[in-house]
């Protein structure tokens, strides 16, 4: 179990530095989702400006009744603003779908190919089309992938939530019905903490076996659980070794950003804290998208190691274009 989740961790490592290009293609994601959210928000406040009264805001202050009147008055504008920006969130994880489906393809296909070779050999061995041939064929069903999981997951949480509204409107004047619910509502953040966990890596191995080996989402989604299933103990150990690297990483960038809080406090000394945090921003933003990589890979790996080579799933693949390492990452 233990050689298992360590061979994991080094081969993902190696197949995220052997693929280092793909830190540009995040750059290139998230360039795109922030365009397109800014530009979709901007165009989802224009009717918000022009419908909405803006003109009585100053007396919310001295009348607060008003503010739930001025709410009520303007509620189906509101419910337009919250459908876009549901909208918005629907189409920024759509883009990371078709994005995710090239990087999750690459990492596999590298795997199990074998190769090894420097990372400064990397940009040379990069096919920007390899990886736009396994986005476009798979991202749809990636995004398939994101829907099922969250939504089981989902659909998890809202039975313990139920049952705890259920006995406060039953018993609603009961004090034990409201000791009741404060255990209840605190049992379901632990378990919302659980399966967000446990989400997360269902969602990345079914990613990985849907477009690096074209199953379609509902087949990847059962045998990620699977193989969740069948190497429990590689998955578990494998899960805590990369959130302890991440927690890690993440008290460091935290208790610096404190330091520098604190610099701020030093007469003279605010421009300089300013600056530093800013960049501090910037290298965090860099370190959670090499991590961000680094766990794909590492599941890819996983992925990889948990039985044959499916017949057929990647023979597809090279009838469209070969993604293998004969074209995409060995030139």
């Amino acid at each position: 179990m233990v050689e298992g989740s360590i061979d994991c961790i080094k081969r993902g490592f190696r197949a995220f530095l052997a693929i280092w290009p793909l830190l540009l293609v995040r750059l290139v994601e998230t360039i795109v989702i922030l365009i397109v959210m800014v530009g979709g928000i901007v165009l989802a406040m224009i009717p918000l400006g022009l419908s909405v009264d803006f003109s009585d805001v100053a007396s919310w202050f001295a009348d607060p009744e008003s503010v739930a009147e001025w709410l009520v008055h303007n509620v189906w504008t509101f419910a337009w603003l919250f459908l876009a920006v549901l909208l918005l969130a629907g189409v920024a994880v759509l883009i990371h779908s078709y994005f995710e489906a090239g990087v999750a393809a690459l990492y596999l296909e590298h795997v199990r190919s074998g190769a090894s070779f420097p990372w400064s050999e990397g940009w040379e061995r990069f096919s920007l089309d390899a990886f736009t041939e396994a986005a476009l064929a798979r991202g749809w069903s990636v995004f398939l992938v994101y829907n099922i999981v969250w939504g089981v997951a989902g659909a998890v949480l809202l039975i313990p939530l139920g049952l705890i509204l259920g006995v406060l409107l039953l018993f609603r004047d009961s004090p034990v019905a409201i000791a009741f619910t404060c255990i209840g509502l605190v049992i379901v953040v632990i378990v919302a903490i659980i399966v967000s966990i446990v989400a997360t890596v269902w969602t990345q191995v079914a990613v990985t076996l849907t477009a690096g080996e074209r199953r379609g989402a509902v087949e990847s989604t059962s045998r990620a659980g699977d193989l969740m299933r069948e190497r429990l103990g590689v998955t578990v150990l494998t899960l805590i070794i990369t959130y302890a690297v991440i927690f890690g990483v993440s008290t460091v960038t935290s208790t610096f950003n404190m330091g520098f809080g604190a610099l701020g406090e030093v007469p003279g000394a605010a421009m300089v804290a300013i600056a530093l945090q800013l960049g501090l921003t910037l290298v965090n933003s860099v370190i959670s998208t090499i991590i961000g990589l680094w766990v794909a890979a590492v599941w890819a790996a996983f992925v990889a190691s948990s039985g044959r080579r499916p017949t057929g799933a990647m023979q597809s693949v090279a009838e469209g274009g070969s993604i293998g390492p004969g074209n995409a990452l060995v030139g």
